[in-house]
């Protein structure tokens, strides 16, 4: 799964999620990297992470449609958008997060790859890369 760190700014999250679809198994660790140059971080909460709910995008490589699957249904409504190589949104959709899947139409997406993202309140965005083959 494609992490979304936004250390660095937005030039920065784009050019690792740039260099992740040539190479996903690149992890990006940037406590490492600080304390290797002497920088630290300082932690300023004591709160446990939460599991977060995740999705999956099937079929990926997709034609004419794809199922986002949840792993588990919630009480809000979520955002998923759907972005091309460059960054532009191909689709902002709110969705209702008491089904475990959406069906999403690519009939008019171009062939490529797009980044899906998926925002619930309160929680990291996730994003996962989708292929549309033709």
């Amino acid at each position: 799964m494609l992490r979304t760190n936004n250390t660095g700014g937005k030039a920065v999250f784009r050019a690792r999620n740039l260099i992740w679809m040539l190479d996903e198994t690149l992890n990006f660790n940037d406590e490492a990297v600080c304390q290797a140059i002497g920088i630290y971080k300082e932690s300023h909460s004591s709160v446990t992470m939460n599991k977060y709910p995740s999705f999956s995008l099937q079929p990926n490589p997709a034609k004419e449609k794809v199922s986002i699957l949840f792993s588990e249904t919630q009480s809000n409504s979520s955002q998923i958008t759907i972005k091309d190589i460059i960054g532009r949104i191909v689709l902002n959709q709110l969705i209702d997060n008491s089904t475990l899947s959406v069906e999403i139409n690519t009939s008019h997406f171009d062939q490529g790859i797009y980044l899906v993202e998926w925002e619930f309140p309160g929680q990291k965005p996730q994003t996962e890369k989708l292929t549309i083959v033709r």
